[in-house]
């Protein structure tokens, strides 16, 4: 865009914007190219042209104590894998499928640069206590990739993790691949969103079964991986029925939980 401003080429060449034309109609351009998450370098700490602004605006490289305090507390996040295999309809990711249709909107770091990174984290921040994985599903990796993921994280970073998967990708194939290399879970977070399925499907655009879900609780219980459920309440979109529906999966949920002697340890919901 700054180059069309700069000299004159054609508006039309510019990727990824909208604009009038001189009849007042909006054009659109097409989506610029994605890039793969391997192309990245490693994040940028700057210290020195970083600022914290609170009570006053503050040069990290004068003080860095709220970065280390925020990482100390919650964790190092990295995002590992950009796009999500799924578009449910609340999510941006929806809206980036669709806009960059055509194009691998999942793209990932490879299992190298991950731990490259993470061993730089250790050392710029040496009192991290956990690995927060970003991306929106940690599951949407292959099993021979995740097991070498798993292997690496395990030999050279071996922190506690926690995580975002949805149930569809959750497998007990993984799960045991984590617990056989020794990763520590500190929570697992799971969307659930409704006990409805018509909403679910209908509304959210997500095809999730509440059996499935059930059935994928009772088995990360039984391995002690504690999992936190996001929950969308109050929706307008729901109807008595639906609200119904949600009761009765709740109640079953709940006689599957019951049979866990620390199932409130173990389980949260996230409203």
């Amino acid at each position: 865009f700054v180059r069309h401003i700069v000299s004159g080429t054609a508006i039309e060449t510019v990727q990824g914007i909208a604009y009038r034309d001189a009849t007042g109609e909006i054009r659109r351009c097409g989506s610029v190219p994605l890039f793969n998450g391997g192309e990245l370098p490693l994040p940028l700490f700057d210290f020195d042209n970083h600022y914290i602004l609170g009570h006053d605006l503050r040069n990290l490289s004068d003080d860095k104590s709220p970065l280390l305090d925020e990482i100390e507390a919650g964790g190092y996040r990295i995002f590992a894998i950009r796009g999500c295999p799924f578009s449910c309809t609340f999510c941006v990711n929806d809206k980036l499928n669709r806009v960059y249709k055509g194009q691998k909107t999942l793209r990932g770091m490879s299992n190298n640069q991950i731990v490259e990174e993470l061993l730089w984290a250790k050392q710029e921040f040496p009192l991290v206590k956990r690995v927060m994985f970003y991306e929106d599903d940690f599951f949407a990796r292959t099993n021979h990739d995740f097991a070498d993921l798993m292997k690496k994280y395990k030999k050279y970073i071996d922190l506690p993790i926690t995580f975002n998967a949805t149930i569809k990708l959750i497998s007990e194939k993984k799960i045991d691949i984590m617990l056989g290399n020794g990763i520590e879970v500190e929570e697992l977070k799971v969307g659930l969103q409704t006990g409805s399925e018509r909403v679910n499907r209908e509304i959210y655009g997500r095809d999730f079964s509440n059996d499935e879900f059930i059935e994928k609780v009772d088995m990360l219980l039984s391995k002690k991986i504690p999992v936190q459920v996001d929950i969308i309440s109050a929706n307008p979109f729901e109807e008595f029925r639906d609200k119904v529906e949600a009761l009765k999966f709740y109640s079953k949920l709940t006689r599957t939980l019951s049979k866990f002697k620390e199932a409130a340890r173990y389980f949260a919901y996230l409203d």
